[in-house]
């Protein structure tokens, strides 16, 4: 990879816009190796007086002004150098002049694919120092970058690791049937606790997969099962290290979820608690029935909290960024990232409380999600009081 050009998959998520947003930029203009527009931000469309499904598949010098349209050599004689600054006369839909700074980023979409093309104009410029934008753009760009290695190498892994699991469970269930015969009920008891573990591990490389696939099977249980059985998990850890895990379930209900993100989203939240806590620390997971505002409908409210060490203040903005840790010399920093993700997917809500002072330390994370199953009495009288 050459100095200042990116293997990154060019705005293929949401969240890849979405860091691009949040670094200020508002007007997004990616192009194909053809200078054919692959995708525009609303506000760029806008401004052009367009829709943005409009400009899809257009060529990029149609929307320069005609007087100008020669310059579009001057997006593939770029050397590839990092954030080129170039302004040009865009022509709007009604044919008025417009004209737009933009900072000129060369992509490669993939490794020995085409040259593309990206076009970025911040919201305000003049206030924004061009060293400070060109790194906080590359921040967003590498980190994007990251995000799609780790998917693609975890569901490489995960699938390679299908196949020796299921011929250790394959061998797990021969020698329960084995050990039935011997009449030896503490060996059948082991192994039947191994083909439960060996069970979850099998659901989390599937899990994996179908998360970097973005795909989701939901199905409905009693959010009060789902977790006890979580909660069952850790017990054994938490009693390891001295601490406690108390479950309160205020309410009961029945939700639509799938049930592997939701173990993935309480298991990261927990074990993260576990983590923190020193021993004869107590952890507490509360479930309760949560409305957002009075004419919104009801859902699930799980708290996840801890007397542990708390985190620094200057750690707090930045515990949902990928990579990023707070634990020394283990994890991957993706933990709080994945949570976030999967609350997101469920258009549901997750902060974070703490505090790291001495005496009085610990952490809260709250999570908000509106998996209520249809049919539910929660959700029919919560109709009742809306209409």
């Amino acid at each position: 990879m050459t100095s200042g050009q990116y293997v990154f998959p060019c705005l293929r998520r949401p969240e890849d816009v979405r860091r691009l947003l949040e670094a200020g930029f508002d007007g997004i203009w990616a192009l194909d190796s053809n200078l054919r527009t692959r995708f525009v931000s609303v506000a760029l469309a806008e401004r052009l007086g367009y829709f943005p499904e409009e400009m899809l598949g257009r060529a990029w010098p149609e929307f320069l002004f005609p007087a100008d349209r020669a310059g579009h050599a001057a997006l593939q004689g770029s050397t590839g150098s990092a954030l080129e600054t170039l302004r040009f006369r865009l022509c709007r839909k009604d044919g008025s002049e417009l004209g737009m700074q933009f900072y000129l980023l060369p992509l490669q979409a993939d490794e020995g694919s085409q040259q593309e093309f990206l076009l970025l104009h911040h919201r305000s410029p003049r206030s924004t120092q061009a060293a400070s934008l060109r790194k906080r753009t590359e921040q967003a760009l590498l980190i994007g970058e990251k995000l799609a290695t780790v998917g693609k190498l975890a569901a490489t892994v995960a699938h390679e690791i299908n196949n020796p699991l299921e011929s250790v469970i394959n061998l797990v269930y021969l020698a329960k049937a084995a050990a039935s015969q011997a009449a030896d009920p503490s060996i059948e008891s082991y192994l039947g606790l191994a083909e439960e573990e060996l069970g979850r591990i099998a659901q989390l490389t599937r899990q994996t997969l179908a998360f970097y696939r973005e795909r989701s099977e939901k199905t409905r249980a009693p959010a009060a099962e789902l977790l006890r059985q979580l909660v069952a998990v850790f017990t054994s850890k938490a009693q390891n290290k001295g601490l406690v895990i108390e479950l309160e379930v205020v309410r009961d209900v029945e939700i639509e979820v799938d049930r592997t993100e939701f173990r993935q989203l309480l298991a990261n939240l927990i074990g993260n608690s576990i983590d923190a806590c020193q021993p004869r620390g107590r952890i507490q997971v509360r479930a309760s029935i949560y409305r957002p505002g009075p004419d919104s409908m009801p859902g699930l409210r799980i708290t996840v909290a801890d007397n542990g060490s708390g985190i620094a203040p200057a750690d707090r903005s930045r515990v949902f960024e990928p990579f990023f840790s707070t634990k020394q010399d283990v994890g991957t920093g993706l933990g709080l990232w994945v949570c976030h993700q999967i609350v997101e997917k469920y258009a549901g809500s997750i902060r974070v409380r703490s505090s790291s002072q001495p005496g009085r330390s610990g952490t809260v994370v709250s999570v908000f999600l509106p998996v209520i199953a249809a049919g539910s009495p929660v959700l029919l009288d919560a109709a009742k009081e809306v209409a």
